[in-house]
């Protein structure tokens, strides 16, 4: 087939060309920016998931539409290494309040809530504060989100990020991505600000996005997230949507699977959306089309695992130290996951100390995560696969 046709797009974060399996999420989402416009109460979104299950695809998603519907939108991701929470939000708010600025109707407002970001920004010296592009006249104002409290502080700009919006019939949406990320001081912040905005039923938005431990870390910041958040638990897709994904990119190019073709396709993808792209993509570059048939695929199979293993899975495991690694080869070699903690540190040699020294730093890298009490799992589907072909030798 022609390589510069092909339809499939297996890249981190980017939109496949069929998005299946995502149409309810869609539609919950589409309800909550028509309510927040109205400054209805709803609850904000917590999706979550492993690697690979388009988390942020889906992300991105929602900021198209929600810009489609006049809102004022912001994409962060939170970095491993994010310094304070505050300094980011400064950036995120910043940009939209800029954006607001543009608009002749809105600009006096904003620029009187750039007074309130700036006060914000100061409380804790906001690297680069100086220097970042304040309008002429802007100064801090007293006695608003300069408390020092960052859950009172981030309340007061959302709030006044709401006050503007709602003036004028439009709402702000924030999507923040990698939000596990936060320390647990600025997830607790977050979510008692998003609660002190829901009680003043302000047009502002968060929806946030990171690995199946974060609705446990929610719960551990505030016990009544769960009535914040509406949680999305993105997974495999199911085996209609899985084929929808596959199939409608290539027939709109006159192409088609044989039914076996498709079908082990899916089996050797876990329907997983990442997995099913690259799959695709292989399929597409290697066969003559346009009936792609089992042999194809077969073919294909080699060129998948050598680009999951030198980009998808080398990267994640390229983050953890030779110690760590061991740690994960005592999983992997148990089979598939989830894995019994006792089991673990069996496997581990019994260094019981050791292991819980090696899980948090596994943890915190979001390597892996606790999916019930005394339990271990990757948060990469298939890593364990990976593991055994790639640190076979690893010793204790």
């Amino acid at each position: 087939m022609n390589r510069f046709q092909n339809p499939y797009a297996p890249g981190a974060g980017t939109r496949p060309p069929e998005l299946a399996g995502r149409r309810h999420e869609i539609e919950d989402f589409e309800v909550l920016l028509a309510k927040a416009r109205r400054a209805a109460p709803e609850r904000s979104m917590l999706i979550t998931g492993l690697r690979g299950v388009g988390k942020t695809v889906l992300l991105n998603e929602f900021d198209r539409l929600a810009g489609d519907s006049d809102f004022f939108t912001n994409f962060r991701e939170i970095p491993p290494d994010a310094t304070t929470f505050r300094t980011t939000t400064t950036e995120i708010c910043r940009k939209v309040l800029l954006a607001m600025s543009r608009r002749e109707q809105l600009k006096a407002a904003a620029q009187a809530a750039l007074g309130v970001l700036k006060s914000f920004s100061l409380v804790a010296r906001v690297k680069d504060v100086a220097g970042m592009e304040w309008s002429v006249g802007i100064e801090p104002v007293p006695g608003k989100a300069d408390s020092g409290d960052l859950s009172e502080d981030l309340a007061d700009l959302f709030i006044e990020l709401g006050v503007v919006a709602r003036a004028h019939q439009t709402g702000v949406a924030l999507f923040l991505d990698e939000v596990q990320n936060l320390s647990a001081e600025d997830l607790s912040a977050l979510i008692m600000a998003l609660h002190r905005v829901n009680q003043k039923s302000m047009p502002v938005i968060v929806v946030a996005a990171g690995l199946p431990q974060l609705p446990r870390l929610a719960a551990e910041a505030q016990s009544y997230a769960e009535r914040l958040f509406r949680f999305v638990r993105l997974g495999a897709l199911p085996a209609e949507a899985a084929a929808e994904a596959i199939e409608l990119p290539a027939s709109r190019l006159g192409a088609d699977y044989e039914p076996d073709a498709l079908e082990a396709i899916l089996d050797a993808s876990g329907r997983y959306p990442y997995f099913l792209q690259e799959w695709g993509s292989k399929v597409w570059d290697i066969a003559p089309g346009p009936d792609f048939t089992l042999e194809d695929v077969q073919v294909a199979g080699v060129e998948v695992e050598a680009a999951l293993d030198q980009g998808f899975f080398a990267v994640r495991a390229e983050r953890a130290t030779e110690t760590e690694r061991k740690l994960m080869r005592a999983m992997a070699w148990l089979g598939e996951g989830p894995y019994r903690w006792a089991q673990v540190v069996d496997a581990f040699g019994g260094d019981l100390k050791t292991c819980s020294v090696l899980t948090d730093r596994l943890l915190k890298k979001g390597l892996v995560y606790r999916p019930r009490h005394a339990e271990l799992d990757f948060t990469v589907p298939h890593f364990a696969p990976f593991i055994r072909r790639h640190y076979p030798t690893l010793r204790r």
